[in-house]
């Protein structure tokens, strides 16, 4: 689980990053293209650590309801695979 939130946190800053360098790579890549990257960056690691912190909650807690959310989640986004792989080769 520390594996996914450690993720988490890196696309986050890595998309905090880019959004603070904007003027620095702006004679690189198209502004336009730039910018819904450093978005969906931002965007993508922030779900990824809330549904962390919620997983970890939830654990935590026993609580049915938001195990239930966390496994929904796992399940619609594909990570599901990868944990029951980890789960058995790590």
């Amino acid at each position: 689980m520390f594996l996914f939130q450690f993720s988490g946190l890196g696309i986050l800053g890595l998309g905090i990053w880019m959004y603070i360098t904007t003027d620095d790579l702006r004679a690189a890549i198209e502004l336009a293209q730039y910018e819904i990257t450093t978005y969906l960056l931002i965007a993508s690691g922030a779900a990824v650590v809330i549904v962390g912190i919620i997983g970890c909650m939830a654990i935590f807690s026993a609580n049915r309801c938001l195990l239930a959310f966390v496994s929904t989640y796992a399940a619609l986004t594909g990570t599901r695979p990868f944990i029951f792989y980890c789960h058995i080769r790590c």
